[in-house]
């Protein structure tokens, strides 16, 4: 989604909204993660490198590819002073094709939740498979949906979250709408943003995969679930779980 329509628009805008965001703090799982199963290290949907760089700092070989060039751009300024082993990679996670394998790969902070169609995951799952190492690791990291939250009225707008304006400091307030289409099964996100007397609207269009169906997607395409979490505390995943976090391997 790279219009300028979409919620991704500009990437110090987006370290804002995700900083200003309490329910979640993974850092520390995937700082753990890296050690457990790091060797070289993907991840997908790096974004503005906000677990990247953090990995990296901590001594990692790590590769960040995304699609949108502004956050890479966005990425790199963050860390234009120091040695770090990143690669920043333009691509599509769901038809990559890099001249090596890794140890790790993983898609978190729903980013997963972006391949809107069963051949996007299945093409996503295609490119991981061929680029995983014989061990290698595959990590989902996604929303488990809530059928209550998702089938609320589509008039009802709710407030989102608040920040300082990265750019000017006023304070910037935005709040959200949904419309969830049960055929599709993607629930399609409306932020309005409001600053002062300004106003202006972003989308997000995100698929809802359901438990059930993740563990079929994962089996019919060859991946063995190794673990399931129900957060970055690493809990057992249950109705209750408010994210899906799936360790597995290729079989």
């Amino acid at each position: 989604m790279t219009h300028e329509n979409s919620l991704y628009f500009d990437g110090r805008y987006y370290d804002a909204i995700v900083s200003s965001l309490d329910q979640y703090h993974d850092l520390g799982f995937y700082l753990e993660i890296a050690q457990l199963y790091g060797g070289e290290i993907l991840e997908l949907g790096s974004g503005t490198g906000r677990l990247t760089i953090p990995i990296a700092r901590a001594g990692f070989s790590i590769s960040g590819l995304d699609l949108e060039v502004k956050f890479i751009e966005h990425a790199k300024s963050k860390v234009n002073n120091e040695s770090l082993k990143i690669s920043w990679i333009e691509g599509d996670m769901t038809n990559f094709k890099l001249d090596k394998t890794f140890d790790l790969i993983f898609i978190a902070f729903n980013t997963f939740s972006h391949l809107l169609t069963r051949v996007d995951i299945e093409n996503c799952f295609k490119s991981v498979k061929k680029h995983l190492s014989e061990e290698g690791v595959f990590i989902i990291d996604t929303f488990n949906p809530s059928l209550r939250v998702l089938i609320r009225d589509s008039s009802e707008i709710r407030n989102y979250t608040t920040f300082p304006d990265p750019y000017t400091g006023e304070l910037v307030e935005v709040f959200e709408s949904n419309d969830y289409e049960i055929m599709t099964q993607i629930n399609n996100l409306t932020y309005k943003f409001k600053i002062g007397k300004k106003e202006f609207k972003k989308v997000a269009h995100c698929r809802m995969v359901f438990p059930q169906e993740m563990d079929e997607l994962l089996h019919y395409n060859s991946f063995k679930v190794l673990q399931k979490y129900g957060n970055h505390q690493k809990n057992p995943f249950n109705d209750g779980s408010y994210t899906q976090i799936i360790i597995c391997q290729k079989i």
